[in-house]
């Protein structure tokens, strides 16, 4: 969560949080578990999703390599799955429209509940913010699991 504040000087138009648990889901799911297997390096507990766009394509492309060079500057170096592709972009992108319906999804009888709904941090706040939301949930013997639209800093908490 940390990188998404360095990741907005890049000018994204989106960066939005898949967390683990989404990841999992997804990955259970046919239709899905292609998808997101192509957007995966190891096995990490959260990706960010970053989109640039505009009408110039070699612009996009110049800030995808600047993503690829900051976060290796941050420590995270071969972390950037690069997709310029359109039709990769979609089904990505379609993955993590689909992310409450995915959710909502499981089986059993344990489903996820609405906790903290659209609420806002700043920033500069989020890794904090979020990793004391997971020791809240670990303090009362559950787990959590959050989307989000990071780049402004909005959670969505189950």
């Amino acid at each position: 969560m940390d990188m998404t504040r360095h990741i907005v000087r890049l000018g994204p138009v989106a960066v939005e949080l898949v967390d683990r648990t989404m990841i999992d889901l997804s990955m259970s799911n046919a239709a899905f578990k292609p998808v997101i297997e192509k957007a995966l390096v190891a096995s990490p507990q959260a990706i960010l999703l970053v989109e640039f766009a505009g009408a110039d394509r070699d612009r996009q492309v110049a800030k995808l390599t600047e993503l690829v060079e900051l976060m290796g500057n941050l420590g995270l170096p071969g972390s950037v799955v690069q997709m310029p592709d359109a039709g990769a972009q979609k089904a990505l992108w379609e993955v993590r429209k689909a992310d409450l319906n995915i959710m909502m999804s499981m089986k059993g009888d344990g489903k996820p509940v609405s906790f903290i709904e659209d609420c806002a941090v700043p920033l500069e706040h989020l890794a904090e913010y979020t990793s004391r939301l997971t020791e809240i949930f670990r303090r009362h013997g559950t787990e959590g699991t959050w989307y989000a639209h990071a780049s402004i800093g909005t959670l969505h908490v189950r």
